[in-house]
């Protein structure tokens, strides 16, 4: 009996073998250009997302362009920083860096710098690619960054100013230092607006720390507000450039007793970086008996906690006993002080109840930004809203502010609506008047909280700014809440001003957001069920 092997038919081919895999690349597209193919068809995809009604939907396509990272993904990205929405506008912004890696700095730099970028006619544009440059990895054109410095631009030229500030920081700006440095120095002049020359001060001082310690008039004719702050600050940075920090101590000490609280809370955040001695020190416990600033006296308390470890109050004498039994040679560290209020826990807290009594004012100049977007108005079981349950706690919070001090209340939808135009006395006539006007509030509508910041930072004098939102900004051209919480920083480095939060129902990611804030100026957070 014979038998029979069937050969399997994939084995027929084998003697053609040869043949066939010569031939299959010749008949596959080259891996780089299917892809090439398939990034095109994406970004078509993706260009007609961003013409969709949802803001949401024009973010995501945002953010998958700057993944993709080709030419076609930046241009749609740079056409989205002119989107009327914040959401797709602020992510356009935040990408921009992303397309360095796959296109060149060069490349982008060459579109940034060009009438997409800092020469649109759309200011908010010129502000976003402002801002957007200082994240970038570079190198980038010393020169070409400074000659686009306008001090008629006001917001722009500061925002552009920043960026000098942290690219010289970085050591990614191409140029000479000292002669940038100098460029930049005829914003030193009084001609100048205050909030430019301060950022100015601070670009100087991080492209030739020795210029700021030299005896330049225009620096010796600047006095008070955020300019002087800023000097402060940028003899710290000289200081520890050439290893001598005496001068930028005196300086610092001196600005204790200056007549204007801004800069006296700016020596007082300056101390601890200053490596302090215990005269200096001294000097700190000294002010505490004379400061008639409600927050001030809270920061001075929560300086010298977090430099001795002591637990001393808000009592003068013991802690100028305190700081007479430290050690002759004793130098304080920028590490050991936290610099937040004393009392202050770090990281949100959340009760279950809503009550404002956990953050009383603690401030005898404090702005209350009143969040009235949607989400205050929600229906509960019971058939009341948020804003039933706010209004008597508003009443008892109005209730504490001293007879003596000056507070403003702004309400806020996508616009602000301030209670008055600025800080008003607080006397009962005032407060009962606040209490009505907040009682019949009903303005509804998306909640543009940056511009609501923006009149409280404007006011003259405030100095703690407390927000009840639900952490979500729906309004203006701010979205993107940590974008917005640096915005916020920057603006407030040179003139401190404490941000505490009361967060209704927000979101853990919000939560964090806004409590890194807080916790950077000095703040608190508090996160409310309602």
């Amino acid at each position: 009996m014979r038998t029979t092997i069937t050969r399997p038919p994939f084995l027929s081919i084998l003697p053609c073998l040869p043949i066939l895999l010569s031939v299959i690349p010749a008949l596959a597209p080259p891996a780089t250009s299917f892809q090439r193919r398939e990034t095109l068809r994406e970004v078509k995809e993706l260009e007609s997302k961003l013409r969709a009604p949802y803001a949401d939907a024009r973010r995501r396509a945002v953010t998958r362009l700057g993944v993709l990272g080709s030419r076609e993904a930046f241009e749609l990205v740079l056409e989205a920083l002119a989107d009327d929405l914040a959401e797709p506008a602020d992510e356009a912004q935040l990408v921009l860096p992303a397309f360095e890696a796959t296109l060149g700095s060069k490349v982008v730099q060459k579109e940034l710098f060009g009438p997409r970028g800092l020469r649109s006619r759309d200011t908010l544009v010129r502000l976003r690619v402002a801002e957007a440059f200082g994240r970038m990895e570079g190198p980038i054109d010393g020169e070409d960054l400074v000659d686009r410095v306008d001090r008629r631009e006001g917001e722009v030229a500061r925002a552009l100013l920043w960026s000098i500030e942290r690219l010289a920081a970085a050591g990614r700006l191409e140029g000479d230092p000292t002669k940038l440095a100098k460029d930049l120095s005829a914003l030193l002049s009084r001609r100048v607006g205050d909030p430019i020359r301060a950022a100015a001060i601070q670009a100087i001082v991080r492209l030739d720390p020795a210029s700021i310690l030299a005896d330049d008039p225009d620096l010796a004719r600047i006095s008070g507000g955020e300019s002087l702050g800023s000097l402060l600050l940028g003899r710290i940075h000289a200081g520890r450039a050439i290893g001598d920090l005496t001068g930028a101590r005196h300086g610092v000490v001196a600005a204790l007793a200056h007549e204007e609280p801004g800069l006296r809370a700016m020596a007082i955040r300056l101390v601890p970086e200053m490596e302090p001695t215990r005269d200096d020190l001294a000097a700190l416990a000294a002010r505490l008996e004379t400061e008639p600033r409600v927050a001030l006296r809270g920061r001075i308390v929560a300086t010298l906690q977090g430099l001795t470890g002591l637990k001393h109050q808000d009592h003068a004498a013991a802690w100028a006993h305190a700081v007479s039994g430290l050690p002759d040679d004793w130098v304080g560290s920028i590490a050991a002080a936290a610099g937040r209020p004393s009392g202050s826990e770090s990281g949100p807290e959340r009760e279950s109840a809503a009550t404002l009594e956990r953050l009383g004012p603690e401030s005898d100049r404090l702005a209350v930004l009143v969040d009235f977007s949607g989400s205050l108005w929600n229906e509960r079981e019971d058939g009341s809203c948020r804003k039933d349950l706010l209004d008597p706690e508003m009443d008892r919070l109005l209730d504490r502010i001293d007879p003596e001090s000056r507070f403003l209340l702004v309400p806020f939808t996508g616009e602000p609506h301030p209670f008055s135009v600025e800080p008003l006395e607080a006397s009962r006539r005032e407060l009962s008047a606040a209490k009505r006007f907040f009682r019949k509030a009903t303005m509804r509508g998306q909640g543009n909280l940056y511009a609501a910041a923006q009149v409280a930072l404007s006011a003259p004098g405030i100095d703690r700014i407390l927000v009840l939102t639900d952490g979500a900004p729906t309004g203006g051209h701010r979205w993107d809440v940590e974008l917005m919480g640096e915005l916020l920083l920057e603006q407030t480095r040179f003139r401190p001003v404490i941000f505490d939060f009361v967060l209704l129902d927000a979101p853990p990611r919000l939560q964090r957001a806004w409590a890194s804030v807080a916790e950077r100026t000095g703040g608190r957070t508090l996160c409310l069920r309602m």
